[in-house]
């Protein structure tokens, strides 16, 4: 439909410019390029309304969310593998190798997820292997937002420990 609405611009750019008349031509593009641009206007709006049937309605979108694990430097020595769970369902496990937990124990964060979420509140459960059969769990309760979201999870000699919180809207920091 959009397309078939540029062709009779096209054909009446291509009758009225002589040939090797580069101003003509010029002239004919600029037109071209107006109807394009109008073009593909109409099918950004006609495919924010096909995503909102789609999507039942729903005009929000999916939340940004980033897990990062640090460790103090006397448990990062031991760290084996760390898994995610987002709402239940897990995602691959983080096997962590001698540079790894080093880079741990120097004050790197790793990143465990970096993802986005549908809209509403979720829950995140890191697991986290440590000197190869302890482990340690922990659980944070993402709120529902529409800017991201950071949770740090921190491994220290008793445990694991998990804090989120929403990052400002760009227009917002300084």
């Amino acid at each position: 439909m959009l397309l078939a609405s540029l062709l009779p611009v096209a054909a009446e750019a291509q009758r009225t410019a002589p040939p090797r008349d580069p101003i003509a031509t010029y002239d004919a593009l600029r037109r071209l390029d107006a109807a394009l641009g109008d073009a593909g206007a109409e099918l950004a709006r006609v495919d924010a309304r096909v995503s909102a049937v789609r999507d039942g309605g729903r005009t929000e979108l999916a939340t940004p969310v980033v897990v990062l694990l640090r460790a103090q430097s006397g448990a990062a020595a031991t760290v084996q593998s760390a898994t995610v769970e987002m709402d239940g369902a897990p995602l691959p496990m983080r096997r962590y190798g001698a540079a790894d937990r080093e880079a741990l124990r120097a004050g790197a964060a790793d990143e465990l997820f970096h993802g986005a979420l549908p809209p509403g509140a979720h829950v995140v459960r890191a697991i986290v292997t440590v000197a190869g059969a302890a482990t340690r769990a922990a659980t944070v309760a993402v709120p529902s937002s529409a800017r991201p979201t950071w949770i740090e999870l921190t491994l220290r000699d008793g445990g694991l420990d998990g804090a989120a919180w929403a990052s400002a809207p760009a227009a917002t920091r300084r």
